[in-house]
């Protein structure tokens, strides 16, 4: 799909839906539906040509063991950030010990219009930039909306499977991502 077939463009000041709505990212870059009925990702176009792809996984508090007993929203987030970077340090250890692995702290940010955190973390090669993994989590009732945008380099430890390819272009968009997640519904 191009940027050209998609709904028109989303001011940031407004809402959108994710999968649906197309919003710019700035700089010729445009966050929105990708060809075919899943809704839960969305494409990342330049040129009208799609160059990566983010997912938005809606998931049940109940799926989470950790969270038993926490109704806390922002506490919510900040229990699957630290067992997703625990997993991740632990995984990437062990598949890529050559790599080293930086977590980025939990930031709060808003997402939909509620209080989020963005996590994730970095995977460099001396001080190539090899991977990036951004996650925007937020609780919305019983309900976990995880929204991840990833960039995955030559010399990482998994191979591309559609994620954006240079880590350095995450990092310029994240500032207008986090812009844009504040406005943010799912589909």
């Amino acid at each position: 799909m191009t940027a050209s077939t998609v709904p028109a463009t989303t001011d940031v000041q407004t809402s959108w839906v994710w999968g649906i709505d197309e919003v710019d990212l700035g700089d010729g870059y445009f966050l929105g539906p990708c060809e075919g009925d899943a809704d839960q990702i969305a494409c990342v176009i330049k040129d009208d040509s799609v160059i990566g792809a983010a997912e938005h996984l809606p998931l049940s508090v109940e799926s989470f063991d950790i969270l038993d007993g926490v109704d806390d929203p922002v506490e919510t987030i900040e229990l699957i950030a630290v067992d997703y970077l625990a997993t991740f340090l632990a995984d990437r250890q062990t598949t890529c010990p050559h790599l080293e692995f930086r977590e980025l702290a939990p930031t709060p940010v808003t997402i939909g219009t509620g209080p989020g955190l963005r996590y994730g973390f970095e995977e460099l090669d001396g001080s190539d930039l090899v991977e990036k993994n951004l996650i925007y989590g937020v609780r919305q009732e019983q309900t976990i909306h995880l929204f991840s945008f990833s960039a995955i380099a030559e010399g990482a430890c998994l191979s591309n499977e559609g994620e954006l390819t240079d880590p350095a272009l995450l990092d310029g968009l994240q500032p207008r991502l986090d812009e844009i997640m504040a406005g943010v519904e799912s589909g």
